[in-house]
């Protein structure tokens, strides 16, 4: 999954109300996120239990982050706030 910093720019090709968080841009198809319904246009605004307002932040929280255990990501998919957690196959 890719995400970036959410523009006014992006906000308005993906159709979203401009607000904190980062955009995904693209997820790879058959992806863990592509099978938890996450698509292009969502915003993540947290990942666990931090706060996410820069692509940096989400990166580093990814990494940090135990899929074993599994993490959940808050995130806006269209006019809806939801939370998808995230667990490695076979887990």
């Amino acid at each position: 999954m890719k995400v970036q910093a959410l523009s006014r720019e992006l906000a308005d090709r993906f159709g979203v109300a401009s607000s904190e968080g980062v955009i995904v841009v693209e997820v790879e198809r058959n992806s863990l996120t592509a099978r938890k319904g996450i698509k292009p246009g969502d915003i993540i605004t947290g990942v666990g239990r931090q706060v996410i307002t820069t692509p940096a932040q989400f990166e580093k929280a990814m990494r940090e982050a135990d899929l074993r255990q599994g993490v959940a990501l808050i995130l806006i998919s269209g006019d809806v706030s939801r939370f998808e957690i995230l667990r490695a196959e076979g887990e």
